[in-house]
């Protein structure tokens, strides 16, 4: 019998060890083909010509190949560890390393190739449907079916690489080992677990002070620094202070010797201590696709409103002083939008540029009078000024004030040689965001008099009722189009925020969809993570099962106690998770100016639906795998 014949036939007698390592290959050959058949659409660059489709999918691509290298490579090392007493055996009748890292090779290469050879099958199935739920995602007409040859050749050659990879670091972690460590496999004796007082107070401060910089907003606590002590904290939440918890519960007579109390907290205590690691990778994971899909979720959804606050009118033109074109631009502009029949209202506001530009339209101050705001006020439905003669108002420049760093604290402003007192501050921005440096709302009389000392320019706004639509896009890219292009130095802009939302409306949508993607391919495979590796000691459960049958345990007791155990291992980094990016979301909320919890809790729904459906589905399977090994 040739190598690579004993390698196949231990491939079909080792069916059940292998299935897991199988399925997360092919489940990642899977994912990976079904992206790449959407980034290498023919249709995808002449539909999309600014290249943010290629660019999201590109991005969604490699976080999926990451993410598949490490799942394959964690199922690879669960496979391994259940074959580790038939390799001992192996090695006793003669096997040399050199002959056992061989054999592992080609086993692993084996199961590679027909994974990929699966994957890329099931995703040429799908894939027509694949590309309509694109199409309906990117709200444009369906993309045709192709034969995806480019991505199926990318997806062959980079898996087929990762499993060479693989198949040669595979054996590294059998070197160490003994021919005795071999064959016990996990049938080793555990010592008992320990856990550390002082690291269990350790990881509860840890959490509480990253925490409490999130909810509070603490200055100097970055991002990077919070998530430092949340990793830190889960991991010691984990090793030490799960453990101390559930030791201390042993210490409590009339719980732990309470029915079945005794068998899941004891099991308990070694199964944490053992899958620590993986259930701390579990938690930041799921934490991440929380807040990814949330955060996508609701930026998806607010688009509308974002745009309503960043161009509070639809249509704009901002005319500098000495502006040549002014009166031919605004005619122009009018009549397109008159002539597609665009029921409009219009508003003309004078600014003065107290500090001019050195080019192009951005002043650095500029002064607006409180008629005119409250002209725009009234267009804009908002509250109205009533300034005193030597009074001014700050405006901000962008959706939030806290962004154009403008507060209630200056007492005072100087317009040129004018000392204006600062008696109230205008939240929202009133022109798009960023069209000028500093906005001040003046008196009339103050207005009057800074008019003789600087020059005038004119804000021209045009409010469309229906300005999101695809037509006022086309309207909007049609003036844009007509419009000299003056470059840097121009004297004029002009601004529209349909075309603009039409762009981000596509790349939010895209993001939801890559990081809805990514967040469920992560929570998939992080849970079966947790199966994975109850189901490698499902050998030693059939024995332990066995001898507490013998001593009146019964069935109903036994799947309770399995149902127990799994379930805190499998809900535990669930409410972990949504701990962690419940404050997560709270930094966002707070620089981003919306409101995330309630897209959260949807997303939070769906994931727990998710999760209890799973659990249920691999549950039902374990307690099978065990009472039929425990029967037989």
């Amino acid at each position: 019998m040739t190598f690579l014949e004993l390698a196949k036939h231990n491939v079909l007698r080792n069916f059940r060890s292998y299935l897991a390592y199988f399925l997360s290959a092919t489940f990642s050959v899977f994912i990976f083909f079904l992206f790449l058949v959407n980034l290498f659409h023919p249709e995808i660059d002449t539909r999309f010509s600014s290249g943010i489709v290629r660019t999201v999918m590109t991005a969604g691509e490699i976080g999926i190949f990451g993410f598949s290298i490490l799942f394959i490579l964690y199922s690879v090392g669960t496979f391994l560890q259940n074959r580790s007493q038939e390799f001992g055996l192996l090695t006793i009748l003669g096997i040399t390393r050199g002959q056992l890292n061989r054999l592992i090779f080609l086993e692993n290469m084996l199961i590679g190739s027909l994974a990929v050879v699966v994957g890329a099958g099931l995703g040429l199935l799908v894939a027509k449907y694949f590309l309509q739920f694109t199409s309906a995602m990117l709200e444009t007409s369906v993309l045709s079916f192709y034969f995806p040859v480019q991505a199926l050749l990318w997806t062959v050659l980079s898996f087929l690489a990762l499993f060479v990879f693989i198949s040669f670091l595979a054996p590294l972690s059998l070197r160490s080992k003994q021919v005795v460590e071999l064959l016990k496999g996990a049938k080793k004796p555990k010592p008992e677990p320990k856990a550390s007082l002082g690291l269990s107070v350790l990881a509860f401060l840890l959490l509480a002070t990253a925490y409490a910089f999130a909810f509070f907003q603490v200055a100097f606590a970055s991002v990077y620094l919070i998530g430092a002590l949340i990793a830190v904290g889960t991991y010691f939440f984990y090793t030490q202070l799960s453990v101390y918890v559930l030791k201390a519960l042993k210490r409590q007579p009339r719980f732990y010797f309470r029915k079945i109390n005794l068998l899941w907290v004891s099991d308990l205590v070694y199964r944490v201590k053992d899958n620590a690691r993986l259930l701390f990778v579990f938690t930041l994971t799921l934490a991440v696709a929380f807040t990814a899909m949330a955060a996508s979720f609701a930026l998806s959804e607010t688009i509308d409103e974002e745009f309503r606050q960043s161009f509070p009118l639809a249509f704009s033109y901002i005319s500098a002083p000495e502006n040549p074109s002014e009166a031919e631009n605004v005619r122009f502009i009018g009549q397109k939008l008159q002539a597609e029949g665009a029921a409009i209202q219009s508003i003309s506001i004078p600014v003065l540029y107290v500090e001019p530009p050195s080019r192009g339209i951005r002043a650095r101050i500029v002064a607006v009078s409180n008629a005119d705001f409250n002209r725009m006020a009234t267009l804009l439905k908002r509250e109205k000024l009533a300034l005193a003669a030597n009074e001014a108002a700050p405006v901000s420049t962008y959706v939030k004030k806290e962004t154009s760093r403008i507060t209630a604290e200056d007492k005072t402003v100087k317009l040129g040689e004018e000392t204006l007192t600062v008696t109230t501050v205008v939240d929202a921005n009133i022109f798009p965001e960023g069209t000028y440096s500093r906005i001040y709302v003046t008196s009339d009389e103050a207005f009057r008099r800074l008019s003789e000392r600087f020059q005038t320019g004119r804000y021209y706004g045009w409010d469309v009722p229906e300005w999101e639509t695809k037509q006022a896009a086309d309207l909007a890219a049609a003036i844009t189009d007509n419009l000299p292009r003056g470059g840097p130095d121009a004297k004029f802009s002009f601004r529209a925020s349909s075309y603009w939302y039409q762009v981000d409306k596509l790349v939010y949508k895209l993001i939801f969809f890559v990081g809805a993607f990514i967040s469920l391919v992560f929570f998939v495979a992080s849970s079966s993570f947790i199966y994975f590796r109850f189901y490698t000691d499902v050998a030693q459960e059939r024995i332990k099962f066995q001898g507490l049958r013998k001593i009146g345990l019964s069935v109903a007791d036994l799947k309770k106690t399995v149902t127990i155990e799994l379930a805190l291992l499998f809900f535990i980094p669930y409410i972990a998770a949504t701990v962690h990016s419940i404050f997560a979301l709270q930094i966002l909320q707070s620089r981003w100016g919306a409101s995330l919890f309630n897209y959260y809790l949807l997303v939070l729904a769906g994931f727990f639906v998710a999760q209890a459906v799973y659990f249920w589905i691999l549950r039902s399977r374990y307690i099978h795998a065990v009472l039929t090994l425990s029967r037989a």
